[in-house]
């Protein structure tokens, strides 16, 4: 079974296949460090309000904190900017999660391909050395059979470096 080929390696690194674009999460912990600080809650009555931070201070109002002028943020975007907040560090660590997760997804890839490569030489230099083994039995002149000595020594040589090889890969 091959784990490599061009159309699954393509997929792995291709940022065309997210279905959303990247996000800099570095440059979003680093405005909501900029921001005021805390959990942001909502205050007022009578359909007018502002959203306060840790606080008490105000962070935005509805546009109307005394009726001067239109609403200008509706009480959903109000929620929806509430929730959000309160949801991003734990929103940024799980896009964290899903980089570095992806990144070992990548590399544990690119180990299988790598392995799979080695199992076919291996599997190469196993056949040949097989020859080489019909040969030696067969053999009955001295410089044949130090010939295929030889080479049965060589294939040996050659399947442990592609062992250690592998092993370092691990």
């Amino acid at each position: 079974m091959e784990l490599g080929g061009g159309d699954a390696e393509e997929a792995m690194t291709n940022d065309e296949s997210r279905k959303t674009p990247p996000v800099d999460t570095a440059a979003l912990r680093s405005l909501l460090a900029a921001a005021t600080p805390g959990e942001w809650k909502t205050l007022g009555h009578d359909g007018i309000w502002r959203v306060a931070g840790a606080d008490g201070e105000t962070v935005f109002d509805d546009g109307s904190a005394y009726g001067e002028y239109d609403q200008k943020c509706t009480t959903a975007d109000r929620d929806a900017i509430l929730a959000l907040r309160s949801a991003a560090p734990a929103l940024l660590d799980a896009m964290d999660e899903v980089d570095r997760l992806r990144a070992a997804l990548h590399e544990a890839h690119v180990r299988c391909v790598h392995l799979d490569h080695s199992v076919a030489r291996l599997r190469d230099v196993l056949g040949r050395t097989s020859s080489f083994l019909s040969g030696f039995l067969l053999s009955t002149d001295e410089r044949e059979h130090r010939a295929w000595r030889e080479a049965i020594r060589m294939s040996s040589e050659y399947i442990e470096s592609v062992l250690a090889a592998t092993k370092e890969m691990t």
